[in-house]
């Protein structure tokens, strides 16, 4: 998966993922938490576009994205 993101500040924003050829346009970001994960930490980001929700992982260590959940109606 790849996603673009802003920069505000300290802040990462999740605006646009890319994942199997298709783009989702993140219209919320629901809830964002993190934990330590050895001298890094893994960030993560509840979010959603116009009808699906995502559940994505950033590992600061090498600054990968994966995709954890995906709930389509």
């Amino acid at each position: 998966v790849e996603v673009r993101v802003d920069f505000c500040g300290r802040r990462v924003i999740p605006r646009v993922m890319n994942w199997n050829d298709k783009l989702y346009n993140i219209c919320s970001i629901n809830a964002v938490h993190h934990s330590p994960y050895g001298a890094s930490q893994r960030y993560f980001f509840s979010v959603s576009d116009s009808s699906t929700y995502f559940k994505l992982q950033l590992d600061t260590e090498n600054l990968e994205w994966r995709l954890l959940e995906m709930y389509a109606d």
